[in-house]
């Protein structure tokens, strides 16, 4: 039931917590400034989140940015968003990510949206709108 999932407690990604500087609209602190805005649209849209979640893919922990529950579907998507593609250590981390994602049955524009920037091209509203209206309305 979506209100039981809004409610239920969830184990949240701890590392780095000095780093949760940037906020949402809503008041969730996030790492970059590009979640904080993908945070306060899912907000302005009504959409049930959690950020950080600790979820098990296959045999490994990982926490995508945001577990959001598509209520019409009745299942969880999640939205990854990698915000420094223009470093090749990062993008390395990132497409491994990927992989083990789609190899457990988490793929990108069916229960995976992904987004990503580099310094010069910058994540917009534009884009996470579209990304909304897309993939979780």
């Amino acid at each position: 039931e979506p209100q039981a999932w809004r409610a239920a407690e969830y184990e949240r990604n701890m590392s780095f917590p000095e780093n949760l500087i940037y906020k949402s609209e809503g008041g969730i602190l996030t790492r970059s400034k590009a979640e904080a805005d993908i945070a306060t649209k899912l907000e302005q849209y009504g959409l049930m989140f959690r950020y950080d979640e600790v979820i098990w893919v296959g045999e490994r922990k990982v926490s995508p940015d945001f577990s959001i529950l598509h209520t019409a579907e009745r299942r969880v998507k999640y939205w990854e968003h990698f915000g420094r593609m223009d470093s090749p250590e990062y993008a390395v981390k990132a497409m491994d990510k990927l992989c083990n994602y789609a190899h457990n049955g988490i793929n990108m524009g069916d229960n995976l949206i992904v987004t990503w920037e580099c310094r010069t091209r910058p994540l917009s509203f534009g884009q996470i709108n579209a990304c909304i209206e897309q993939y979780l309305l």
